[in-house]
């Protein structure tokens, strides 16, 4: 409890969560390797009054707090303490609380803040000798989502994870919006031209979506979708178009059906929250067929559970599919170029309780990596 989160000006935020470390050994390597993964669950809050949002560092106008999840799977070298170890290798191990206060984020740099963690607990000091590596551990793969209001929205969602950093957390009140700020992963394609403001700033709420998994459909997930466009008029021989793209609400699997990361039959049927985000560029001709901005409505993309059920070389997928693209845009290109589509950041992140391996699953094509599963 009581931890202060970084953002990229300062420490943003007190986060309270429930941490699951899980380690595994691989007794041959010389010295001893481990790998392990950290799950986080649990939820933020800021502050009115000098905090600075995470993501572009604007003062946030109102305290707020909302939810977290993430994971980081890392490896790293040492000595298991094992029977000597400070605290049993399984189960809860207590509370701890971190000594960080709102006063200290409300300083909003970190060069005034200093080092606030009083209380900070390194877990693997319990279990591994002082002179393990695991302080300078090699990092494979991390992400945190952290999620505003119906996460939607600029503001309402900020992605941290190893693919990029994208969205932000900015607190608003009845007579202020946040003003959205294009991701920095886009001037990688095209570095200038941009449009200042974007062109498309929607949300469509989509049902019966069948989420696919390393292997198969694993899921019908129902979901509110925020789409926020930008356009590069510069361009030939069309535009260019940078999409912010954010997704939260619900995922639902059913007894036998495969799990996400390893395909383990599900020994019950379950549900809980997802949150994701992306960032994209593509090609195409702007040519709306719905509002460019507020809710355009509710599209049911046809999954079924039958279909979820099915074995997985029979599996059809959505029957009425919708894509933002074409509710937008025309593409140019023929399939399967299809709008020359590149993604450029990803993040998604699924919940079933709070604590456990098959708890939580990570999964991002950028840079191609999966972390957890979930297993009900």
């Amino acid at each position: 409890m009581n931890d202060e989160d970084t953002g990229f000006a300062g420490y943003w935020a007190i986060d309270n969560y429930i941490k699951t470390v899980i380690v595994w050994r691989d007794q041959s390597t010389t010295p001893t390797t481990f790998c392990a993964i950290e799950q986080y669950s649990g939820t933020w809050t800021t502050f009115s009054g000098g905090a600075l949002s995470p993501q572009n560092g604007v003062s946030e106008p109102a305290s707020g707090s909302g939810p977290l999840a993430g994971a980081i799977v890392f490896t790293f070298t040492g000595t298991f303490l094992g029977s000597g170890s400070a605290k049993p290798p399984t189960g809860s191990i207590g509370t701890f609380n971190y000594g960080g206060t709102a006063a200290n984020v409300k300083l909003g740099t970190y060069a005034l803040q200093g080092n606030p963690l009083t209380g900070y607990v390194d877990v693997f000091s319990f279990y591994f000798t002082p002179t393990s590596t695991y302080a300078s551990a090699n990092d494979l793969a991390w992400s945190w989502i952290y999620t505003n209001g119906d996460g939607v929205g600029y503001g309402n969602m900020w992605v941290n994870s190893a693919s990029g950093s994208y969205g932000d957390i900015i607190t608003s009140t009845p007579t202020s919006t946040p003003t959205p700020v294009m991701p920095s992963e886009c001037l990688t394609t095209v570095s200038t031209g941009w449009s200042t403001s974007p062109i498309v700033n929607s949300v469509m709420a989509v049902v019966a979506d069948e989420d696919a998994g390393n292997v198969g459909y694993w899921a019908l997930d129902n979901y509110l979708h925020g789409m926020i466009i930008w356009e590069n008029p510069t361009t030939t021989p069309y535009p260019t178009f940078c999409a912010l793209v954010q997704y939260q609400g619900s995922w639902t699997t059913f007894t036998y059906a495969a799990s996400p990361e390893n395909q383990a039959s599900e020994p019950s049927g379950g549900s809980g929250p997802l949150v994701a985000g992306y960032v994209a560029t593509f090609d195409g001709t702007y040519a709306p067929m719905f509002k460019s901005t507020g809710f355009i409505g509710t599209f049911n993309d046809g999954g079924t559970k039958s279909d979820i059920l099915t074995p997985v070389a029979s599996q059809k997928g959505d029957l009425t599919y919708v894509s933002f693209l074409r509710l937008y845009f025309t593409d140019p290109y023929p399939t399967p170029i299809d709008y020359t589509f590149n993604w450029l950041a990803v993040s998604y992140i699924y919940t079933h309780g709070y604590a456990g391996y098959g708890s939580l699953f990570v999964s991002s094509p950028l840079p191609g990596y999966n972390i957890g599963d979930i297993v009900t």
